[in-house]
């Protein structure tokens, strides 16, 4: 999904449009959710956080 908004941030950016701001900003926002879900180890931990969203 980065890869593609990425892709937006590039073709906006080359055009000069007030939307490489809005791409550029979702494409951080996937790389750094990306990065915590590694660094956090959301593969063994996600089933705890999904319980405690919705049975708490």
């Amino acid at each position: 999904m980065a890869l593609v908004v990425g892709q937006l941030t590039v073709f906006f950016w080359r055009r000069r449009s007030p939307m490489r701001f809005f791409f550029g900003g979702a494409t951080l926002t996937l790389l750094f959710s990306a990065a915590l879900w590694i660094i956090y180890r959301g593969d063994l931990h996600s089933d705890r956080w999904v319980r405690n969203l919705f049975l708490e």
